[in-house]
């Protein structure tokens, strides 16, 4: 197992943040969800000075619908230690072709990838520093799973199944971070894939898809509930 080296200089963040946000549409009009006006600060804002305050300054947007509104974000933040990037889809890809075209046209070796639209309040560069797989998922203990798939492992935290929608509490769920290298191009099959549906599995069938447990604020804005939802709880 190949070891995710804790040098930032070879240590790239993917921002996937390429999403149609049709459940949100009436109320983003017509803006990205990682710009979604929390408190009158873009969300995306709170995943940045995450990265920037955990020493992860190589930053790629994985966009996709309303790239050019991400662009002239980036455009206009100063973040005097960020340098960034746009990795573009000109037609949806789905969460793993998008991966996988911002992974092949990258100049580095290791990634940390995070969801434009959720955010988890956690150490990430402790995270990275002592991982030893090459192929991780981050996961948040929740009460309960609600509409979130419950990661179930086995030996030396291997995951071992999904397991999606149940009635248990307390679970383990994928937070949407995840540690990988290039290796994971092996287990990407086409242009235009799901990293969830069709990547993972196969890494779970060859016994290659480890886990690490993290608890912390966990947000998302992935609906309309969970948008006013986090306008409520972040400062």
């Amino acid at each position: 197992m190949n070891k995710i080296k804790n040098h930032n200089s070879n240590l790239e963040a993917i921002i996937l943040a390429g999403g149609l946000g049709t459940r949100l549409a009436s109320k983003l009009n017509g803006t990205p969800k990682c710009l979604a006006s929390i408190n009158n600060k873009p969300f995306i804002d709170r995943i940045l000075n995450q990265l920037e305050s955990n020493n992860i300054t190589n930053i790629c947007f994985a966009t996709g619908h309303l790239s050019n509104q991400i662009e002239e974000y980036i455009l206009n933040k100063k973040h005097f230690n960020i340098k960034t990037r746009i990795s573009k889809e000109n037609e949806p890809l789905g969460t793993g072709g998008a991966l996988k075209l911002a992974i092949k046209s990258s100049t580095k070796e290791n990634f940390i990838v995070l969801n434009g639209d959720t955010f988890f309040d956690i150490n990430l560069e402790e995270v990275i520093t002592n991982k030893e797989n090459s192929s991780v998922i981050v996961t948040a203990k929740l009460e309960k799973s609600c509409r979130y798939g419950i990661v179930k492992y086995g030996p030396q935290n291997r995951i071992i199944s999904f397991v999606e929608k149940s009635e248990e509490s307390h679970v383990d769920v994928n937070s949407g971070i995840y540690l990988f290298n290039k290796s994971i191009l092996n287990y990407m099959p086409n242009d235009i894939f799901s990293l969830e549906r069709e990547t993972f599995p196969k890494m779970i069938q060859n016994k290659a898809l480890y886990g690490v447990k993290q608890v912390g604020s966990f947000i998302d804005i992935g609906t309309p509930e969970d948008l006013e939802l986090a306008k409520r709880i972040i400062p």
